[in-house]
């Protein structure tokens, strides 16, 4: 039904505003990722497809707890049909930049170059941000 389905999505964007980013454990990390998971394969069987803002905010959660699979989120959202935009992947150069790997930072910098989109500050904070994880200085400047 229609109320069930505008349920599923308001439940599925309050948990990542809140109850991922908000884990205090790695054990209550696991368990919200999962619980995302299972709700987002609810929220598909339920013909109620995520968005874009549902996909960055995948991205972003998986990015501040330095786990890599922003990446994958993100090519899920291109693979639905869906347009990277601004947030999308200044969430992924965050994901990068958690890790450390400038190198995967830069790639990204540049799908984003590319797809015709100009950083904004936030973006700019985390490509600097992961080239100082890795101790690099020099590329930070650049």
């Amino acid at each position: 039904t229609i109320a069930g389905t505008d349920c599923l999505m308001l439940l599925f964007k309050h948990f990542l505003t809140t109850g991922v980013t908000g884990a205090n454990d790695v054990g209550d990390l696991v368990e919200g990722l999962s619980f995302m998971r299972v709700l987002l394969e609810q929220m598909r069987s339920a013909g109620v497809l995520a968005d874009v803002v549902s996909y960055n905010a995948l991205i972003n959660a998986y990015a501040r707890k330095g786990i890599l699979k922003s990446e994958l989120q993100f090519e899920q959202m291109r693979s639905a049909g869906f347009v990277p935009h601004l947030v999308s992947y200044s969430a992924l150069i965050n994901a990068y930049a958690q890790k450390g790997d400038s190198e995967g930072a830069e790639r990204c910098f540049d799908m984003m170059r590319s797809a015709g989109l100009v950083m904004d500050a936030v973006s700019y904070s985390a490509l600097i941000n992961a080239h100082a994880q890795k101790g690099d200085p020099e590329g930070a400047e650049r």
